[in-house]
């Protein structure tokens, strides 16, 4: 429930960020744009006090012009976040990876139309993917494959149990680092990456 509560909380700021950024009508300086979601970001973490961390990045020209963490990393030791602390932001990635999927198809780089056999040669399953699965019916759920107790325990309880990966994939190989930190499990975006997707 607190994890609910938090992502709740995270997505109300983020999509404060995302309209505080479209507000500005004229072009503002990188030193201002740093000084004013410094002091937003600060006033939103005072204002509400159960977000623990926040990470901002800012790209222009395919460069950071900010990037800073606030808060603890971890509530119980006072770690402070830095540029390499993960965050589970679960499934914000769906979107990620649909985009990136749209952009590949409109670049004739895949079709997603194709079945996700053709893009994931030599990996197996102990139960084959059919070849009509394409990446589309992946991207938007309709693919007819089920997971749900493996990704429900992965995704949000971060319990990440190698022979649990093994009865699915064979030879599948949990990401230590990843899964030492709570809520940043080694498979959940494997296990949950997803979007609704209409093709352009």
């Amino acid at each position: 429930m607190n994890k609910i509560f938090l992502l709740t909380l995270v997505s109300i700021v983020a999509g404060q960020f995302s309209s505080f950024a479209q507000v500005a009508p004229t072009p503002v300086s990188e030193k201002d744009l740093a000084g004013e979601l410094d002091s937003y970001i600060h006033k939103t973490m005072e204002a509400i006090p159960e977000i623990p961390s926040v990470a901002m990045v800012v790209i222009k020209d395919d460069k950071p012009i900010f990037m800073r963490s606030y808060g603890v990393a971890n509530k119980e030791t006072g770690a402070k976040p830095d540029a390499n602390t993960l965050y589970y932001i679960a499934s914000s990635t769906k979107s990620y990876m649909g985009l990136a999927a749209a952009i590949l198809d409109r670049e004739g780089k895949i079709k997603l139309s194709d079945p996700i056999t053709k893009y994931a040669p030599g990996i197996t399953f102990k139960n084959p993917i059919p070849d009509k699965v394409t990446v589309r019916d992946l991207l938007t759920h309709t693919s007819g494959l089920k997971n749900e107790p493996l990704t429900w325990r992965v995704a949000y309880s971060g319990e990440v149990d190698e022979k649990d990966l093994q009865r699915v994939r064979p030879g599948a190989k949990v990401d230590a680092q990843r899964a030492a930190i709570p809520d940043a499990p080694a498979a959940a975006a494997s296990a949950t990456t997803s979007t609704t997707l209409a093709h352009p």
